[in-house]
């Protein structure tokens, strides 16, 4: 049994981040997904949850997909990151 993926969503807007975790049931991706928008929460996941993948609004006020680009590269450099 393999165990299912861990996707971290930075999306401030919850109906985004649900559609996200609507296409990845539709395409039959199994996984759990949890969803952040502070810097502070994305540091707490990258910890606590240990995503496998982190897909990222570009633009989120105050926090965003360059934000964790950054804290990604210092913190998780192998964690992949689309935007």
């Amino acid at each position: 049994m393999t165990a299912s993926l861990h996707i971290l969503l930075v999306e401030d807007r919850d109906v985004d981040a649900e559609l996200v975790q609507r296409e990845l049931r539709r395409a039959e991706i199994d996984c759990r997904a949890r969803r952040v928008d502070t810097d502070e929460d994305f540091r707490r996941e990258l910890r606590d949850f240990a995503p496998d993948i982190v897909l990222a609004d570009y633009s989120i006020p105050g926090f965003g997909g360059m934000e964790a680009l950054e804290i990604l590269q210092g913190e998780a450099p192998l964690i992949p990151l689309i935007v």
